[in-house]
C-alpha cells in the first residue's frame, strides 16, 4: 500500500512540474517594425540597412526607400559602397547553391554581410569586377559594391557597376 502512494505521489508531481514548465513558456513578443523597436528605445546597430534588437533578440530590419533618382536600372533597388576588413568567410551554403558570406568590420565598428552568389557568378553582370570569393582570407580589407537586400546583406551581383575588390 506505501508503494502504491509513493507511485501515484511521484506521478502527481511530475504532472505538477509539466503544468508549470508548460505554463511558463514565453509568450511569442509580437513582431515589431524597426520604427517601433527604436521608439521602445532600442539599441540601434549602425550597418547598413541599420538594424534594431529588443530586449528579447528580436532583430528588425530598417526599411529603406530609395528615392527614384539613385535607383540602379537592374532592380530598382539603390546600390550601396562598403569598405572593412574581413573578419569571417562562410563557405558553408555553396553546397545548395547558396552564396559565399563575408562579414566585414567596417572604419565604423559595425559588421556588414556580403553574399557573393556560388552558382551562376559567370552570369554575374559585375563579374569582371569581382574578386574571387575563394581566395579571400580573413583579415584583408575589400570594398563593395552592391544592392541591400531586405535581409541586410550586400550583394555584389545585380549590375555591371557593381564590384567586390581587395583594397590593401
Amino acid at each position: 500500500m506505501n508503494q502504491k502512494i509513493t507511485i501515484v505521489v511521484g506521478v502527481v508531481g511530475v504532472l505538477i512540474v509539466l503544468v508549470l514548465l508548460l505554463s511558463a513558456r514565453p509568450i511569442d513578443a509580437p513582431v515589431l517594425t524597426f520604427d517601433e523597436c527604436v521608439a521602445a528605445g532600442n539599441p540601434v546597430l549602425e550597418s547598413y540597412p541599420r538594424q534594431c534588437r529588443t530586449t528579447d533578440g528580436q532583430l528588425t530590419v530598417e526599411d529603406i526607400s530609395v528615392p527614384e533618382s539613385e535607383e540602379n536600372e537592374f532592380d530598382g533597388r539603390g546600390s550601396v559602397v562598403v569598405e572593412g576588413a574581413i573578419i569571417a568567410i562562410d563557405t558553408e551554403q555553396i553546397a545548395l547553391d547558396g552564396p559565399v558570406r563575408i562579414t566585414i568590420s567596417t572604419p565604423f565598428e559595425d559588421e556588414a554581410i556580403i553574399a557573393v552568389p556560388s552558382m551562376g557568378i559567370l552570369l554575374c553582370p559585375a563579374y569582371g569586377a569581382m574578386a574571387d570569393a575563394f581566395t579571400l582570407t580573413i583579415g584583408q580589407t575589400i570594398e563593395v559594391q552592391g544592392y541591400a537586400t531586405s535581409e541586410g546583406e550586400i550583394v555584389p551581383c545585380e549590375s555591371a557597376d557593381h564590384y567586390l575588390r581587395v583594397t590593401e
